[in-house]
């Protein structure tokens, strides 16, 4: 079970063990080049998902619950469409990140202070 108490550096997240290691900073400066601008299209993906959940599939679930309409029903059938292709595309990007990280060489970690 997670402790809610502060890390020794001060930081408000779970102490879990390890956690520590896993911080984002190597999207930010992953080498090589090719991670960071796979790291940056999957956050765009993500971005766009959340824009199509929340301007369109979100809504016509509120009128849907309200009164039937065709109209609205085909609309969100293409939102959700437009979703499953960008969640589609997100798990091809995190596939070939996945490869890529594996196929570079192992580098030397040093253990945290």
């Amino acid at each position: 079970m997670p402790s809610i108490e502060p890390t020794p550096n001060g930081d408000w997240s779970p102490a879990l063990p390890g956690l520590g290691r896993l911080s984002l900073r190597w999207v930010l400066l992953a080498r090589p080049r090719r991670l960071r601008v796979l790291a940056s299209i999957s956050a765009f993906l993500m971005l766009f998902i959340i824009v199509d959940t929340a301007a369109f599939s979100a809504p016509a679930h509120g009128i849907l619950l309200d009164h039937w309409d065709q109209r609205t029903y085909d609309g969100l059938m293409r939102a959700n469409l437009i979703r499953a292709w960008l969640w589609t595309a997100k798990g091809i990007v995190a596939i070939v990140m996945m490869v890529e990280v594996l196929r570079s060489p192992a580098r030397k970690v040093s253990a945290p202070d």
